[in-house]
């Protein structure tokens, strides 16, 4: 991700992108404020983004979750179907789906037959 921001510190997109980083339960007030105060701090693009790297992203992405020691159980380990993906988005309840993005359910369910590879694909990866 942070390849895809190199030389686009300056724009809106960025900074929307940073800002729900940062914290995302925080208020605007305080996340505008830890923007500017790390930006009057950092005049270099590139150290700018390496700290919010540091700050923000790597403890973010550490494991939450001890490591697996029991006994293997293969059929945890397969990927999903695309059968499973429309069982699930059909039973899903609610107007909008957990996350920052608050993608909504009808978005979910009309999606095009291509659209639910691509979400089963990435879905998969993880």
């Amino acid at each position: 991700m942070w390849d895809e921001l190199q030389n686009t510190v300056s724009t809106s997109k960025t900074w929307s992108i940073l800002k729900a980083l940062m914290n995302p339960g925080s208020t605007k007030i305080m996340t505008t404020q830890n923007i500017n105060y790390l930006t009057s701090q950092h005049k270099d693009p590139t150290i700018l983004l390496a700290t919010m790297n540091l700050l923000y992203i790597h403890s973010a992405c550490q494991l939450r979750y001890p490591e697996y020691h029991g006994s293997p159980k293969a059929e945890l380990n397969e990927e999903f179907t695309l059968a499973e993906l429309r069982i699930a988005l059909r039973i899903h309840r609610g107007s909008k789906s957990s996350g920052p993005e608050s993608v909504s359910t009808d978005l979910l369910r009309n999606m095009s037959d291509a659209d639910q590879h691509h979400l089963l694909h990435a879905i998969n990866l993880t």
